[in-house]
């Protein structure tokens, strides 16, 4: 079996803490969390007096510069979702040129995401496949879910063979209910029928389909002046040497076209869509996308 690049899990859940707390800080994510996931904004309800206990970012500040008494803010309760986060495991994953690997990138990405739909007061849940699935954590509403992302997620025998979308499809059917939102993290490089079934199929039911694809910066374009280089091809192994030169206006347009495909029919499935690159700061982005795209998703 080929060496697989995992992060510990100390540092996966160090990064998504840090990351979840600078996207609440930068975006007041979880206000735009609730317009995505749920459709519909936090509705404020009333306001009463604190009481010890109360979480301080519940705090109406403006209340207590009026009058110099605290008052927290009641919103009204919106139903509980199954937040389920669904990582790709397969061997494109595990493939790198820059300081960490797209599977190295994807488990801060779900594990700093599943620390937000918790804070937003929903259970989260991960399906880890390729040619089936790796790792199951049913939905939960407990602390740990993080840290059992983490661990899961750097386990480095999960890794490997090629994505099997057609397997989640009944998988996924059966086992959730309406109220269910689903985050695809993937690096979408072997699109096929299947894949988009799965993806129409989850719009359909349940409440919303978010994908991340998740690219080496080599999988959209390659860099001028590296002259020939040997190339191995992830799945087969196969060697070549290959004049990058050559090759890479080509190779360039190809990958932008086939970016722009996958993102245009994965919309077109009613799902939303980012894609990100390891060598970008993942908050710095997605903080970005989200306040770009937030207006039209009131």
């Amino acid at each position: 079996m080929t060496e697989v690049s995992t992060l510990e899990p100390g540092r996966i859940v160090e990064e998504a803490l840090r990351n979840s707390k600078r996207l609440v800080e930068q975006l007041r994510v979880l206000l735009v969390y609730q317009e995505i996931v749920t459709g519909k904004g936090l509705e404020f309800e009333r306001l009463r007096e604190y009481v010890p206990g109360d979480e301080a970012k519940m705090i109406d500040w403006n209340s207590v510069a009026r009058t110099g008494d605290l008052y927290t803010k009641i919103f009204k309760e919106e139903r509980m979702l199954d937040v389920v986060f669904i990582v790709d495991l397969s061997k494109s994953m595990t493939i790198g040129t820059t300081e960490i690997t797209k599977n190295e990138y994807s488990s801060i990405v779900a594990t700093s995401l599943a620390r937000t739909a918790l804070d937003a007061g929903d259970q989260v849940g991960l399906i880890g496949f390729s040619d089936e699935r790796k790792v199951t954590l049913e939905p939960s509403l407990s602390d740990e879910i993080p840290y059992q992302f983490a661990e899961a997620l750097s386990d480095e025998k999960i890794y490997g063979e090629q994505a099997d979308w057609s397997e989640l499809i009944t998988s996924m059917m059966d086992s959730f209910d309406r109220e269910t939102f689903v985050f695809v993290i993937s690096d979408f490089v072997h699109e096929n029928k299947d894949m988009y079934d799965f993806l129409l199929q989850c719009n359909n039911k349940f409440r919303g389909v978010f994908s991340i694809m998740v690219r080496d910066p080599l999988d959209s374009k390659l860099p001028e002046g590296v002259g020939k280089a040997y190339l191995s091809d992830p799945e087969t192994g196969e060697i070549d040497l290959v004049d990058i030169d050559e090759v890479r206006d080509d190779y360039n347009e190809k990958a932008r076209k086939k970016e722009a495909r996958i993102q245009r029919k994965i919309e077109s499935t009613g799902g939303y869509f980012f894609k990100t690159h390891t060598d970008q700061n993942f908050v710095e982005t997605f903080a970005k996308f989200l306040d770009q795209r937030s207006e039209s998703w009131k």
